[in-house]
């Protein structure tokens, strides 16, 4: 099936009624261009893949429980552990008319000055929140963006921090391989399929 627009909003609209509000537990690779997130929301758990593959981008909910395919501690599989799990889907968002998906995630920071453990797999998680969901105007969160763009070649899945710097990407695009880099460190330019420059 043609992974377009109007499909990518009937996703949005459907993610919109099941996973915002809900919390991250599990975030996974099961492919290098793939991100799989287990999230607790309305009392159940919801499964979304959001993937990137240059014919077969996408993203949706999966009724299986999907299963790791990268065993390597990959960069972004660590970012997505530090900075995703264990955090709140409090938005869904996608520019008009464009095959763009934004999740915005916000997470509580650790505690300071103490010898807290690296959170468990979600196996070893609840599945009730121990915490209300954040409210939106908490100033004391960690803010960032999972951003799919859904765009066949140029595909490609971002995490952004909430100063807009790349934490992450599925793809890393040198200043090389186009006009758009994607780089860690660097600033994030949202990809919109008219007005994006064309690769070299």
């Amino acid at each position: 099936m043609y992974f377009d627009a109007l499909t990518l909003a009937a996703v949005a609209d459907e993610l919109r009624a099941t996973v915002v509000g809900g919390r991250v537990q599990r975030a996974l690779l099961p492919s290098p261009l793939s991100v799989a997130l287990e999230v607790y929301a309305g009392h159940r758990r919801h499964h979304l893949l959001l993937s990137a593959h240059p014919r077969l981008a996408r993203a949706h909910l999966i009724d299986a429980r999907p299963s790791r395919g990268v065993e390597a501690q990959t960069p972004l599989l660590l970012l997505l552990r530090k900075y995703v799990v264990r955090g709140w889907i409090v938005a869904v968002e996608q520019p008009a008319l464009e095959r763009v998906l934004v999740l915005s995630i916000a997470k509580r920071p650790p505690k300071r000055n103490t010898d807290e453990p690296e959170p468990p797999e979600a196996d070893e998680l609840e599945d009730e929140q121990d915490h209300a969901a954040p409210a939106h105007d908490d100033d004391d969160m960690l803010r960032c963006e999972l951003v799919l763009e859904a765009m066949d070649q140029r595909s490609n899945i971002v995490l952004v921090g909430d100063d807009n710097i790349i934490l992450g990407a599925a793809r890393v695009v040198t200043p090389r391989m186009s006009r758009r880099p994607v780089l860690p460190h660097g600033p994030y330019e949202l990809c919109l399929l008219y007005t994006s420059p064309s690769p070299r």
